[in-house]
C-alpha cells in the first residue's frame, strides 16, 4: 500500500485509504461464490432435465429461477421423476403469455415443498394417462381436465394428504371422491 501512496498528497492518501477500507468492508459483507456462471448453468441444466420440452420455452435466467424451485423440492423429498411426471400430467393452455410464470405456478400448486410424497411414490409409468382423464356428469356432460381448476385440485389434494384425510396418491381418484363439480371452471 505504501508503494501506491508514493507521490500522493496527504488528502489523496486519506481518500485512497478510505476507499480501500470501504472495499474491504464490502468483501466481508458480500459472500463470494466460487463461480456464479457454473451455478447458473447447473440450475438451467436441472430445469431442462425436469421440465417437459414445451415448458422449456423461456429465457435461461427464468430457467435458472425454475431450477432453484426444483432444487427446493428435491431437498424436500421430491424426485426428478415425480416432478417431471406431475408437470407432464397437465396440458399447456393454447396460449401462454409467460411460460416462466405458468411453470412456477404449477410447481407451487402441484408440488408444494411442504407436501413431498412419501419415498417410493410414483405417479404412473404411462405419462399419457392423466391426459386421458374424463368423467361423465349426471347431466350427460363429459368433462376433461381442461374443464377443471387444476390448481385448486392440487391444493386441496395436498392439504387432504397432509391432514391425513386422504391416503391415496392419485389426485383424480381424490377428485372423484370429493366431487368433481366443485372444481368446474364453467
Amino acid at each position: 500500500m505504501d508503494g501506491m501512496m508514493a507521490g500522493l498528497s496527504p488528502a489523496q492518501r486519506d481518500e485512497l485509504r478510505r476507499t480501500l477500507e470501504a472495499e474491504r468492508e464490502l468483501e466481508v459483507q458480500v459472500p463470494a461464490f466460487a463461480d456464479d456462471s457454473q451455478t447458473h448453468a447447473r440450475l438451467v441444466a436441472l430445469a431442462r432435465d425436469v421440465l417437459p420440452e414445451p415448458m422449456q420455452a423461456m429465457a435461461p435466467s427464468a430457467l435458472a429461477q425454475v431450477g432453484e424451485m426444483i432444487v427446493e423440492r428435491l431437498n424436500a423429498g421430491w424426485t426428478r421423476a415425480q416432478l417431471s411426471a406431475i408437470l407432464r400430467g397437465r396440458e399447456l393452455p393454447q396460449h401462454v403469455r409467460a411460460m416462466a410464470a405458468l411453470v412456477k405456478a404449477r410447481l407451487r400448486d402441484d408440488t408444494p415443498v411442504d407436501a413431498a410424497p412419501p419415498a417410493g411414490t410414483t405417479f404412473g409409468n404411462d405419462s399419457t394417462a392423466p391426459r386421458r382423464w374424463s368423467q361423465k356428469l349426471d347431466n350427460g356432460r363429459v368433462i376433461t381436465r381442461k374443464d377443471l381448476d387444476c390448481g385448486a385440485i392440487a391444493a386441496d389434494f395436498h392439504h387432504a394428504r397432509a391432514a391425513g384425510k386422504w391416503k391415496g396418491d392419485d389426485r383424480w381418484e381424490f377428485v372423484a371422491a370429493v366431487g368433481v363439480e366443485r372444481y368446474l371452471l364453467a
